[in-house]
């Protein structure tokens, strides 16, 4: 009897731990690197060094929609990545001594994120990708201060992926999105063009995105929030699915989902096409749930060679 009582606690402990039911855990969100695909007008005279000097900004929230009180938020910058004559991090090949030039892609592996979600919370992550050109951070300030206000109202939105069932090996591509993709009450115009619209055809700090549009016949600086939205539905998905591919429970899935999702940021503040910037930006995001902590099992685990394919990266076009 007492053999069949443990084997009973045993199975249940194994059923709670390995369940394909959501469960809380540690979530980590990874900056992992950009890619320019046009340079962002630099001057005809480069003070701040050759090429473009790039930075990535974000701003999260993580939120219960039955008691915002309880909300989390955090905010930060990378280090500036480009030529190194004003002691940026030397990257790309615009120079010998650096400068990010059409082509270059720089690995930036700087984690944004890392926080313990619970079953009931929502997380909003929003990056944003940074032309650099000098030391003065006013335009980046109030930016950050409309994006905090942003957030806080997107918390009192219905949340668009609450009753969104997951599909096969889609996990994250569809959550990385502009914020008028999917909350229809969000109108960017009056939010950030008093802050952006003095960068039309000048050379400045600028979040590569911003558009300029008319509106009854005057210019207005538009910019559309990235955001990616996560929650321990998707997460749990995503973990249990590399779960089941490293213990063969699946072979006809066949490979790991790496986690990796991509957004492409494309500015149109210059009267010449050619000047604005475009740059593709990749997270990674990692998920190991609160049972299986313990386990040498995480979300990104070492592949089995024989049963795994590649890593599959997700992209985004905005």
């Amino acid at each position: 009897m007492i053999k069949y009582c443990l084997l009973f606690v045993a199975l249940s402990f194994s059923v709670l731990c390995f369940s394909q039911y959501p469960a809380p855990g540690q979530l980590k969100i990874t900056i992992e690197s950009f890619k320019c695909i046009n340079p962002s007008w630099d001057g005809f005279i480069e003070f701040d060094g050759h090429g473009n000097e790039v930075f990535i900004d974000f701003g999260f929230k993580i939120y219960k929609p039955s008691n915002l009180s309880t909300s989390k938020a955090g905010a930060g910058t990378t280090k500036i990545f480009g030529s190194n004559v004003n002691g940026q991090t030397q990257v790309g090949t615009a120079s010998p001594i650096g400068g990010i030039a059409k082509g270059d892609e720089v690995k930036v592996n700087i984690v944004a994120l890392d926080e313990h979600v619970d079953l009931d919370d929502i997380i909003i992550f929003s990056p944003s990708v940074w032309e650099w050109d000098n030391p003065n951070n006013i335009i980046l300030n109030l930016f950050n201060s409309q994006l905090a206000v942003d957030l806080n109202w997107l918390t009192t939105q219905p949340y668009p992926f609450a009753n969104t069932s997951i599909i096969g090996e889609d996990f994250f591509s569809k959550r990385f999105i502009k914020t008028g993709d999917k909350y229809p009450n969000y109108w960017p115009i009056l939010k950030y063009n008093n802050i952006l619209k003095p960068l039309f055809n000048v050379q400045d700090n600028r979040p590569v995105g911003a558009q300029a549009g008319p509106v009854n016949g005057e210019q207005f600086a538009l910019y559309n929030p990235a955001l990616l939205l996560l929650d321990a539905k998707v997460l749990s998905a995503f973990y249990n699915h590399n779960k089941s591919v490293i213990e063969g429970h699946h072979p006809e899935r066949g490979q790991i989902v790496s986690g990796i999702t991509e957004m492409i940021f494309t500015e149109n503040t210059y009267a010449i096409e050619t000047s604005n910037g475009s740059y593709s930006l990749k997270l990674k995001i990692a998920f190991t749930p609160d049972v299986a902590a313990s386990s040498p099992l995480i979300s990104n685990p070492t592949r089995i060679t024989n049963t795994i394919k590649k890593d599959m990266p997700i992209k985004n076009k905005n």
